[in-house]
């Protein structure tokens, strides 16, 4: 069995008017692009992909069709950011495996909400930096800080509210405020 391949610099037509081959994206919606095939010429395409993808101006598809039909059926290449877009809910799922997200720069999370339901979570990072207009905390059981050194800085009030509270050092403990109150 000999193997062929099909070089996609410039389209292939026949007599039918049939074709295959690279063009650039020059408008793009949801449903329908606008593409120039290497020749100059401009055609209307349809979108054709298994998966709903977010073209670009400047982007290379590859476009098959015969007679006045156009369809992009892949991307050759994507100038700006790569976009895979769904209408309405989308739940990914690695039925019976790990789902991993990688990013060789970083992963970013978007959106108004951000909800993480699991049993167990686990956090490893050599930084991290949390910044919040106000955040509630609340542990049913205990919660407990293992660190090298712990330095809080309230602007304002700060309260501390128990039943049982002690405060042991192994060497110096200070309090200093110009007036302390105890009782």
């Amino acid at each position: 069995m000999v193997a062929s391949v099909v070089k996609l610099e410039e389209p292939r037509t026949s007599q039918s008017h049939s074709l295959l081959g690279p063009a650039r994206v020059v408008t793009a919606t949801r449903s329908a692009l606008e593409v120039e095939l290497p020749g100059g010429d401009r055609r209307d395409a349809v979108p054709a992909f298994s998966v709903p993808v977010a073209l670009a101006a400047g982007d290379t598809v590859l476009v098959i069709g015969q007679g006045e039909a156009l369809y992009a059926i892949g991307v050759i290449r994507a100038e700006g950011a790569a976009r895979v877009s769904f209408e309405g809910d989308l739940d990914l799922h690695a039925q019976g495996g790990v789902l991993t997200l990688h990013g060789d720069r970083g992963v970013k999370l978007h959106g108004p909400a951000l909800e993480v339901l699991v049993e167990r979570f686990s956090v490893i990072a050599d930084a991290a930096v949390q910044k919040f207009t106000t955040l509630h905390q609340r542990v049913k059981d205990m919660l407990t800080l293992h660190a090298g050194e712990s330095h809080t800085i309230v602007d304002e009030t700060s309260l501390q509210r128990a039943r049982k509270v002690a405060l042991i050092a192994e060497e110096t403990a200070s309090v200093n405020g110009k007036q302390i109150l105890l009782g």
